[in-house]
């Protein structure tokens, strides 16, 4: 990261210092003066660049966290296929499973319609990963 992050992160430090939350940080990389450190944040594990100069005692600003940049694709933004139940039922009937000996009888038709249910979702995320990279121009 650049000195132009260090400033932006700085320039939002508080004028008055109160006793700001200190949140326990693992570092998990450290280049030139950027550190990449995860968190938990709530039951979420995140992780964020930040200056590294923000870290003191394994501890970090809940704000400089906060303000970092987010490492990883940002998952949570996936459009995702609408899967049902019924939709799992009628591959299977396509199939000729109907009773759970048939469906011990027959596994690659049982794999079969589970495949075919659930590829919708294995192309959202191709999808999407596809579409961030290219965003990045390459991306990792």
């Amino acid at each position: 990261m650049s000195e132009t992050f260090q400033e932006i992160i700085e320039a939002d430090e508080p004028e008055t210092k109160k006793k700001a939350k200190r949140i326990k940080v693992n570092i998990i990389s450290v280049s030139d003066k950027t550190s990449l450190v995860a968190y938990v944040d709530g039951d979420i594990l995140r992780k964020v660049y930040i200056p590294s100069s923000k870290i003191s005692t394994g501890k970090v600003e809940e704000l400089f966290l906060t303000k970092g940049v987010p490492y990883g694709l940002p998952w949570e933004e996936i459009e995702l296929p609408e899967i049902t139940a019924d939709g799992l039922a009628e591959a299977l009937r396509n199939r000729n499973i109907w009773t759970a000996e048939q469906s011990r009888a027959n596994p690659n038709g049982l794999r079969a319609a589970i495949i075919s249910t659930y590829s919708p979702l294995f192309v959202a995320i191709a999808d999407f990963i596809r579409e961030q990279q290219e965003k990045t121009k390459g991306g990792k």
